[in-house]
């Protein structure tokens, strides 16, 4: 098992990857006859008002209702996204409260986007790792950007 954690501040996708292809090497060359039966590539996201616009979930596009009125306060909403091929995604929403742990201060909503490999992924190839790393990214930005509205995308690239 490896796992490779990068902490806050984050040092955007191009760095972090070039690391991320550098353990994936050393892994291959140090360990002959691997096999990997399971990736992962999560993102954790404390979103703030302050950085990322965002003061409650009502500011996600998302709507969350029970029995026809919609969830405003307090949320800890969990889902699983079925995505081609072999890989599948859980993406967990939740206010401060539902969140353990140190969070930055003024965190209002907390993201986690967790992209893994389905049961009986299989591999020895180190070229198909790193091509499902690359889709697991892509498939991690869907998924965050989607809970953003377009109004908190547009701000978000004025900064």
């Amino acid at each position: 098992m490896v796992a490779y954690h990068r902490a806050a501040p984050y040092i955007g996708w191009e760095q972090f990857r070039l690391e991320l292809d550098e353990t994936i090497d050393g892994l291959f060359e140090t360990a002959k006859g691997l096999v990997i039966r399971r990736l992962g590539l999560r993102y954790l996201n404390a979103l703030r008002p302050d950085v990322h616009y965002i003061k409650s979930v009502s500011d996600l596009d998302l709507e969350i209702k029970v029995a026809n009125e919609s969830i405003l306060g307090n949320v800890n909403l969990n889902f699983n996204i079925e995505m081609p091929g072999d890989t599948a995604c859980t993406v967990r929403i939740a206010t401060k409260e539902f969140v353990q742990g140190i969070l930055p201060l003024n965190t209002s909503v907390y993201v986690d986007v967790d992209v893994f490999t389905k049961e009986g992924f299989e591999t020895e190839e180190r070229q198909a790792v790193q091509d499902w790393i690359t889709a697991a990214h892509e498939s991690e930005k869907k998924q965050f950007f989607g809970l953003l509205t377009d109004q908190t995308i547009e701000r978000l690239k004025e900064e």
